[in-house]
């Protein structure tokens, strides 16, 4: 689940860590994993297994069932994830309690801990690697076996609907500055909502940045954050991951002129692969770009919220420019023909 900031905490003292004795064993090594804004700790065991320690924003045990459930059914299907490791008293959390002379920590009022195996992940851009096509193929049949899984899940998931056309064009789309649409996405809005309308529709990630999919030696090594999963165009995350890649482009500090390049070779490899492990209709192709697009106005929108997500604003500004500027270009990349709809 996601987790919220907080001061870190003395690993050998206040954080819950007892709670799974059984597996940790007596004396686990904790580390602050510093660059997030998260309290999150990795923790290794005496044989040097490692796990990810997080502190939870408030949630309901529900919440953290259903999550729970959903992850370790993508386990069976071969999707690679992290289900939460249960306590020695079988829970799915752990909370701190104060700490006083001659206390253990332990189960208590405070707030809930959840432990996880660490999924190992590469921090270089796979679209850098000199094996990008093939990397960036497998990352989209990732997606597409994500969405194979989602799909057969048996239970009922507690969801929201997540209805494209006018999230991006009632909400986000007039809450944008007049001369940012005008420069961008105005030209472009028949065609886009023509082509994100009846799209399939299932349970979807909802948040498939680069960030919640893990790359490792040249494949995808997990999946995370699969929480808040909404039921809405199968396409949205895979076209929502490529909107972040454009992202890293027009933020480039430098070769950005070979990594729009390299962007331009390899778009159509993530949507190859997806279509390998999810074949998708021609009407799905023809919307990906769309979707980049409406993603990436659902996210301008939501950076413009906050004074304190500026930078992020001026980004995703400059990311809606290079992709409309580009937008039949991006067509013909992934398949789709410039006259689709």
């Amino acid at each position: 689940m996601r987790s919220v900031p907080t001061p870190t905490a003395d690993p050998t003292t206040a954080l819950p860590l007892t709670a799974w004795r059984s597996t940790l064993g007596p004396a686990p090594r904790v580390t602050p994993m510093t660059g997030s804004t998260s309290a999150v700790w990795r923790v290794a065991d005496s044989d040097g297994r490692a796990y990810v320690l997080k502190r939870l924003a408030a949630t309901s045990p529900a919440a953290l069932a259903d999550e729970h459930r959903v992850l370790t059914h993508l386990v069976r299907a071969g999707v690679p994830a992290a289900p939460a490791v249960r306590t020695d008293a079988g829970t799915l959390t752990a909370t701190e309690r104060a700490i006083g002379p001659g206390q253990d920590p332990g189960n208590g009022p405070g707030p809930a801990y959840q432990l996880t195996p660490e999924l190992p992940a590469d921090h270089d851009d796979p679209e850098r690697r000199p094996d990008a096509d093939r990397v960036c193929f497998r990352i989209g049949a990732a997606i597409g076996r994500l969405h194979v899984a989602l799909a057969s899940y048996p239970d009922a998931v507690p969801s929201y609907e997540l209805d494209l056309v006018p999230r991006t064009f009632d909400e986000a789309y007039p809450r944008l500055p007049p001369d940012v649409i005008a420069r961008t996405v105005a030209p472009l809005r028949a065609r886009m909502t023509a082509a994100l309308a009846d799209l399939p529709r299932q349970l979807i990630h909802g948040d498939c940045h680069p960030g919640n999919v893990l790359v490792h030696d040249g494949d995808v090594s997990g999946f995370v954050d699969v929480d808040h999963l909404p039921v809405g165009p199968r396409i949205y995350d895979l076209a929502y991951h490529l909107t972040h890649r454009v992202r890293g482009i027009v933020t480039a500090a430098s070769g950005r002129a070979e990594r729009e390049e390299v962007f331009r070779r390899v778009v159509g490899r993530y949507v190859d692969g997806y279509h390998a492990s999810r074949p998708m209709t021609a009407g799905e192709r023809a919307a990906v770009v769309p979707a980049m697009l409406a993603g990436e106005m659902i996210l301008t929108e939501w950076n413009l919220r906050d004074p304190a997500q500026a930078e992020w604003y001026e980004h995703g500004v400059r990311s809606l420019v290079w992709m409309s500027e580009r937008y039949d270009e991006l067509l013909a990349a992934v398949g789709a023909p410039s006259s689709a709809p």
